[in-house]
């Protein structure tokens, strides 16, 4: 089976790896000392970031013919499981901040 077959597709991939990213993000949050360990999950959707902008301005081709425009339609769908899975890092965050706060 093919994860992207379809766009609806997008979103349940991203809420995965939302929760794959917190529980990630927040063992990094509680067992890691240096503040540079504990940010490697944000470093890792600044990476994927910057790979979904490079397929949209069509670096990696820009296709012929009737699909003349898909890198936009994949760097859209990227975009949309990376802003989902940023969520998850986002959430570890508050939840460790919340949580240091009433120590």
């Amino acid at each position: 089976m093919i994860i992207f077959n379809e766009p609806k597709t997008a979103p349940i991939v991203g809420l995965v790896l939302a929760a794959a990213f917190f529980s990630i993000q927040l063992l990094l949050c509680f067992k890691a000392k240096k503040t540079i360990i504990k940010q490697i999950p944000l470093y890792m959707i600044l990476l994927f970031s910057a790979f979904v902008l490079l397929i949209c301005i069509g670096l990696f081709g820009e296709g012929s013919g009737f699909l003349g425009n898909i890198h936009l339609m994949i760097a859209a769908i990227l975009a949309i499981v990376g802003g989902i899975a940023s969520i998850g890092i986002l959430a570890a965050w508050i939840v460790y901040k919340l949580y240091t706060r009433k120590r």
